[in-house]
């Protein structure tokens, strides 16, 4: 990856992340109140990539509902995202499949929309877009340590 591919990637990380920020933050906060740890808030946030999923689970925790439902619900809301990592497959260079699984696993709406309208096959974009975006994501959750 050169300079110039790691400055585009973290430009368009940049000015997503800025407006993940207060989603995020609210996120940390209203898991607070559900009752979630910080480990657990940022667990969530590592492994449920998804913000309205993460959003109706602190609901559906709060009702009580059994964990089979809230993985059911998950992945009910979130099918959108194999219609957007099918579609970019095409736009992706050729890669081992353990890194296009890494790829699909941060997509959201937002990264689709970049990556969906590079006009180049770039991979470095792909992985720099969504680490910072991905970091932003979990690390809004540690503000509910300190409140």
């Amino acid at each position: 990856m050169n300079g110039r591919e790691f400055s585009a990637g973290l430009k368009a990380g940049t000015s997503i992340a800025i407006g993940y920020f207060p989603i995020a933050l609210t996120f940390g906060l209203l898991a607070k109140t559900t009752g979630l740890s910080l480990l657990e808030a940022t667990a969530m946030s590592i492994f449920v990539f998804a913000g309205a999923s993460q959003y109706i689970a602190l609901s559906l925790i709060t009702a009580g509902v059994a964990p089979i439902v809230i993985v059911l619900n998950t992945f009910v809301v979130n099918i959108r995202h194999f219609l957007m990592t099918a579609a970019l497959n095409e736009k992706m260079a050729p890669d081992d499949r353990w890194k296009k699984a890494l790829y699909a696993f941060g997509i959201t709406d937002e990264t689709f929309s970049v990556l969906a309208t590079q006009k180049t096959k770039k991979s470095p974009l792909v992985l720099q877009l969504e680490l910072s975006l991905f970091l932003m994501e979990v690390g809004s959750c540690l503000p509910q340590s300190v409140i």
